[in-house]
């Protein structure tokens, strides 16, 4: 009996040895998970940190470009500003300088001056023929030149001179006319048809280039 209470004690104790460990280990495990969590938050903590510093970093050369990007254009800007206020400029004293010149009345595309070069050459060249023995009072074929940059303004004109009565046939280069009629070489005759064709093609943005006679 002695000996079977013996081993009871025996038992009861080493059970309660068992359970003081296991509440020890339980309480490292507990201390280990602990320090475990804090480490881990640290470290959490820290990438957290380097993140925010990177973009931090990150957003001031953003920034920084955005500032460089901003002066660039707006130097940029200032001279392409400056350069069409050059052009505007140059514009205004081109038109300035035509406005002061006067047109003529009769030929309003045209200028007083030009209308007097025209009939100045007219009287020369018909002066030149009749030197060298032409009858200027026969009548003749005189065939104008008459050029234009498009075809948009060619056919407007050659609708124009048609509807005079001249005859259009088309010039050797593109966008170029022949424009015929018969006239004496008379220099008002010939000066008013010279004048009125010069004009017509001065409206339609073209170009008079001349006349002649065979």
């Amino acid at each position: 009996m002695l000996s079977y209470i013996c081993d009871t004690i025996a038992i009861e104790a080493k059970k309660k040895k068992v359970v003081i460990i296991y509440e020890k280990s339980i309480t490292g495990i507990s201390s280990i998970r602990s320090s475990c969590g804090f480490a881990i938050y640290k470290i959490k903590k820290e990438e957290q940190k380097k993140i925010v510093d990177l973009d931090e970093g990150l957003l001031y050369d953003d920034e920084s470009d955005a500032v460089e990007d901003f002066t660039n254009n707006v130097k940029e800007n200032c001279e392409a500003v400056k350069e069409e206020a050059l052009v505007a400029a140059n514009d205004i004293k081109a038109h300035a300088e035509t406005a002061i010149k006067e047109f003529s009345q009769d030929f309003p595309e045209l200028l007083k001056e030009e209308v007097e070069d025209l009939k100045e050459t007219i009287k020369s060249a018909i002066c030149d023929l009749q030197e060298a023995g032409t009858v200027i009072e026969k009548e003749r074929p005189i065939q104008h030149l008459v050029t234009f940059t498009n075809a948009e303004d060619l056919e407007a004109f050659k609708n124009a001179i048609i509807n005079r009565g001249y005859v259009v046939s088309v010039g050797d280069e593109e966008n170029t006319l022949n424009v015929l009629h018969i006239c004496p070489l008379d220099i008002d005759k010939l000066a008013a048809n010279v004048l009125y064709i010069a004009n017509e093609a001065r409206k339609h943005h073209g170009c008079y280039s001349g006349w002649f006679s065979k």
